[in-house]
Formats: structure tokens, sequence, C-alpha cells
């Protein structure tokens, strides 16, 4: 009897081999650990600097920014009451000459609101009330005026006759009196209209102010309101350069979906179309040819493509259609699809591959032609995968920043026609973030924009793949 020949233990690996596997397998772990905890981190770090928007600032910060104010409120007010009451009316009047003083100086002759006067040097000499003329000889009288003998006066030096004393009439007495009285009424009126003119200037100066510390206080409260969520969410004027800044946040949410929902409608059929051709129609030389040909557009820099839209695209776009803004929606769009295309091309590509062959051979023998197949059987059976790669797609375009950038005119818009220059949430952040102050209201509503982009973005993304994908998958399965 012939004896059958014993089974050979299964092969299996030897202890070194086991080791490198579980420390490959350790490491894809801890990496993928690793990059859950960073996108995780991120997020942390971006809404920790726009809370202020949803919290409001802690009470430190609150005691800080209020002592800020009130510092600058009084500090003005104080120097424009200074101002007021002693140097508003600050002149100089005349030379005199003053002890400790240099011949020539000026005087600065300073009026509180009282009307006192008091005269201060510029150098800080003593004043004496006495006029100084410039012109005049600085010699002693000793050096330039010579000494007078004195000689007795004889009698035929004195005068032969007094000279006559004119005699007034009644008349000319009281002309003369009601003159003089109406002098000096006009000079009481001169110095009383000065005077009142004086206190008026100091009224005026201390009621302006107490209207700049009111202005000052009124702009704080309306910064403070403008930062409200609901507000910024439906107003329509983005101003954030502004005594009052304004962060409407609508015409930036109409042209980040404009110009997103442009380069889905211009590029996702694009991608899919030569998906399907390459998976269905292509030869496979010409496929190995134009997969790896599409893919590199990935690999392109965002800045390069929107240096080629600002350049050409829009020249050529405006020369052909020609409307008004160079820059704007259509140009920005279409030149985003070059940059979703291949992230389209590729999933769809894969999901349309994917597709059993017994399907097709079914529709085959069914008496269905390629085209038919290609529409009617292997699309539909590849939608989860397509529709995926549209919704990453999506999420490409909304936040791409360079395109966006150079390619739509930048200019917060509310408008639907797609002729007319936008300003996406992304661009936004990229233009503005070099010039705000850190800690400003306006950095915080920019780093709001962020999470806003993040949230967007996963929760997209999560509802494609926990919900409508397992939806579609349960529909095609008959389930």
């Amino acid at each position: 009897m012939q004896q059958l020949p014993t089974e050979r233990s299964p092969l299996t690996l030897g202890k070194k081999f086991r080791f490198f596997e579980w420390l490959i397998e350790s490491g894809i772990r801890a990496l993928s650990f690793f990059s859950f905890a960073a996108i995780i981190l991120i997020f942390i770090f971006v809404f920790k600097e726009a809370s202020p928007i949803f919290f409001g600032k802690s009470e430190a910060e609150k005691t800080a920014a209020k002592d800020s104010l009130a510092s600058v409120i009084n500090a003005q007010s104080k120097s424009v009451a200074d101002t007021s009451t002693s140097t508003v009316h600050e002149k100089v009047e005349k030379v005199i000459k003053g002890k400790g003083a240099l011949k020539g100086t000026d005087v600065l002759v300073k009026i509180d609101e009282k009307g006192n006067r008091k005269k201060v040097t510029t150098n800080g000499g003593k004043v004496e009330q006495e006029e100084y003329d410039p012109f005049a000889d600085d010699s002693k009288p000793s050096d330039t005026i010579k000494k007078i003998e004195k000689k007795p006066i004889t009698i035929k030096e004195l005068p032969k006759k007094a000279p006559a004393i004119p005699v007034l009439s009644e008349k000319e007495k009281q002309d003369s009196i009601r003159k003089a009285k109406a002098a000096i009424a006009q000079l009481s009126n001169d110095s009383a209209s000065h005077a009142q003119a004086e206190v008026i200037a100091i009224i005026k100066e201390k009621a302006e102010a107490d209207s700049a510390a009111i202005k000052e206080k009124s702009e704080a409260e309306e910064r403070k309101s403008s930062a409200n969520l609901g507000k910024m969410l439906i107003g329509n004027t983005w101003q954030p350069v502004s005594t009052v800044p304004k962060f409407g946040m609508l015409p930036l949410i109409i042209g980040t979906l404009k110009v997103t929902l442009i380069s889905l409608l211009f590029g996702a059929p694009l991608a899919i179309l030569a998906a399907l051709f390459t998976s269905m129609f292509a030869p496979k030389w010409l496929r190995e040819i134009v997969k790896p040909v599409i893919e590199l557009l990935a690999g392109f820099p965002s800045v390069v493509i929107g240096f080629f839209a600002l350049i050409v695209m829009a020249t050529v776009f405006q020369d052909f259609f020609h409307y008004e803004y160079r820059l704007n929606s259509l140009v920005g769009g279409i030149a985003m699809s070059f940059a979703i295309i291949p992230i389209i091309y590729t999933i769809s590509e894969d999901a349309l591959t994917a597709v059993p062959q017994a399907l097709r051979d079914a529709s085959t023998a069914l008496g269905a032609s390629k085209w038919q197949t290609a529409f009617k059987v292997v699309l539909p059976a590849a939608v989860p995968g397509v529709f995926a790669a549209i919704i990453l797609g999506f999420g490409r375009a909304f936040g791409e920043t360079m395109i966006a950038l150079m390619a739509t005119g930048n200019a917060p818009l509310t408008s639907a026609n797609i002729l007319e220059p936008v300003r996406t949430f992304a661009a936004t952040i990229g233009a503005e973030m070099a010039e705000v102050v850190f800690g400003d209201q306006h950095y915080n509503v920019l780093f709001l924009i962020g999470s806003m982009l993040f949230i967007f973005t996963f929760t997209l993304n999560s509802i494609v793949e926990f919900y409508v994908r397992k939806k579609l998958l349960r529909r095609l399965q008959g389930l």
C-alpha cells in the first residue's frame, strides 16, 4: 500500500519578520493618531483665537480695555482743558526787557479764564514792566551823554512873556468831557468784548472736548455691537478698516458660493466624462498616458494657475464677452475648476473602474451598446464614488486661496451677477491677515472665518461619508 505524503506545515514568518511587521503596524497607527491629533489641535487653536466673538472677552481683557479707553479720554479732556484755560490764548505781545533774560527775548503773555495776565520770558527770567526798544542804543547814558555843566540863569534868558493858556468855553468843555467819556466807554466795551470772547472760546473748547469724549464712547459701543455674530452673518457690508468697522459676512458668503459653484459646473462634468472615457472606451496604452497627465495637474501650484488666469484668461474673456470688469467670479470660477478637475477625475475613475465586470458583461449580453452600458449601468453603479469626488472637489474649491485672491477682483459685493468681482472667505484671510493687530477685533473675525471654513468642510465630508454614501449604497444594492 502506497503511503501518502505527509502534509507540509504552513509557511510561517520568523520572529524577526514578525517584529518588523509589528513595528510597521505600530508606526502606521501612531502616524494616524498624530495626524488626527494635529487636525484637532489646529481647530482648537483657530477656534480659541475666534472665541471672543462667540463668548466675549474675559473680565481681565474687558477691564484693561476700559482702563485704556478711560485713560485716552481723560488725557484728551485734560489736554483740551489745559489748552483752554491757559495756553489757547497764548501769544507774543511785545518785546520787554527782563532781568536775567536777553534783550529782545519774546515774552509770552498768558491769559487765564479770569482775564488775568501773566508775562513770562521764554528763558524763565523775571519780567520788568518796562518797554524795550530794540532799535535804541544799549550803551549806558554816562557813555553816550556828556555831562551838562550847570550855568546860572540870568534875567535875559527868561522869557519876556509867559505862553497864553487857551480859555475854553462851556460848550467846548462839555464836548471834551463827552469825548473823554465816550473814549473810556469804548475802551471798557473793547475790554468787555475781549473778555467775553475769551470766555466763549473756553466754553467752546470744553464743549468740543466733551463731544469728542462722547463720540469716542459711542464709537466704542458701535465697535462692540458690530462684533455680534448674528449681525456679522446677515450684514451686507465688509469694511474692516474704519473708525467703526463693519464685518458683514454676507458678501463673502455669496462670493464664495458663486466661485465654488461655477468651478463645479465647469469642472465636474469634464472630470466625470474624462474618467468615464478612460475607464470604458480608451485603449490601455492611451489610459496609461491620459490618467497620469491629468493627475499631474493636481501638483500644479495654485499661484501658477492664478497667475495664468490673471494675465491670459481675464483678457481673453473680456475681449470675447465685452463685459465691464476684467476680474470677476466667472474668471475665478473657471480658473478654480483647473484645480478641482484632477481630484474629481482621479476618484471618479477609481470608482468607475471598481464596478464589477459582470455588470458590464450582463448589459452587453442583453443587447446594450457600449455607450448605453456606460451611462445606464456603470455610471449609476459608481454614483457613490462620483458623488464623493464632487464633494471633495467642492471642499477644495471652497477653501482655495491664491486663485481666488488673484482672479476674482477681491471686491465684497452682494450680487448674483457672475460678471462682477467677488471676494471669498479664503481670499479675505490671505489678503488681510498680514495687516491686522494681534488680538484686535479684526484679528478675531478672521480666525472666525477660518473656523467657519473648517467646520463647513468637516461637516460636509462627514455627512457624505456617514450618511449619503451609505444611503446610496443601500439603494443601489436594493435594500
